[in-house]
């Protein structure tokens, strides 16, 4: 497969000859790469480039991008036409979330929820608590109404600071990813991709585990509402 690389603030893009529909269409987004997006002049990397929007920026989608054949660090995107303040341009849109996020690292859906609600976004939440001999367990459920797997792991890898690269392309029905940087009294610290025949995803799981408990996160999809869920599951010995 011929590949061209280009440079996007420090990140790399690989574009694969074979594009399909972009997935983001018109509407408020929000920057979701650490060191910002390149807002450019037209739809070219090579463009001018107009200004460099940060992280957790808004901006508004104005022309989806005509097709998705692009990679970040396996994100999938194209160039979308975006509106920043009353700065247009063109931008890599596999970067953009429909949900606000914060620099600080949450590790706490309920307060997500809640700030995120405070700027608007339209986010569900659940959480129950439980008891099984001895071993207690809390699980916290957003639903923030996102079909894109891609969407999906790039807001909890910001949530949580996952420690893991989004998996790529693969028709292997499970995939196991061990960070090779687990803490020192760290038993497991893993990611667990799970895929149909077809080799699409239908669930990535980070297990941590340690003396005294561990805790769980899963992007699934959810057979009642039209959106992935993303939960945090806490179990104490």
């Amino acid at each position: 497969m011929k590949t061209i690389l280009f440079s996007l603030c420090s990140i790399f893009l690989l574009i694969p000859t074979e594009p399909h529909q972009s997935t983001k269409t018109d509407g408020a987004y929000y920057v979701l790469a650490k060191s910002g997006l390149r807002l450019r002049a037209a739809a070219d990397l090579e463009a001018e480039k107009k200004a460099t929007i940060p992280f957790g920026a808004k901006v508004e989608i104005i022309e989806a991008a005509q097709a998705d054949n692009m990679l970040v660090d396996n994100y999938p995107g194209g160039m979308a036409k975006v509106k920043y303040g009353d700065i247009t341009g063109y931008v890599f849109d596999g970067y953009l979330c429909k949900m606000p996020v914060r620099s600080k690292v949450e590790n706490d859906l309920n307060k997500y929820k809640e700030w995120a609600r405070g700027k608007g976004a339209y986010v569900l939440f659940e959480n129950c608590e439980r008891d099984y001999d001895g071993y207690y367990q809390s699980e916290e459920v957003i639903l923030p109404y996102i079909t894109d797997w891609a969407e999906a792991y790039l807001l909890a890898k910001t949530i949580f600071d996952l420690p893991f690269d989004y998996p790529k392309s693969s028709t292997k029905a499970q995939e196991i990813f061990e960070n090779p940087n687990k803490g020192e009294y760290v038993w497991e610290d893993s990611l667990t991709v799970n895929r149909d025949a077809n080799g699409k995803i239908k669930s990535i799981i980070r297990y941590l585990r340690s003396e005294g408990g561990g805790t769980t996160i899963s992007i699934e999809e959810d057979g009642q509402q039209n959106s992935l869920r993303i939960s945090k599951t806490a179990i104490a010995d």
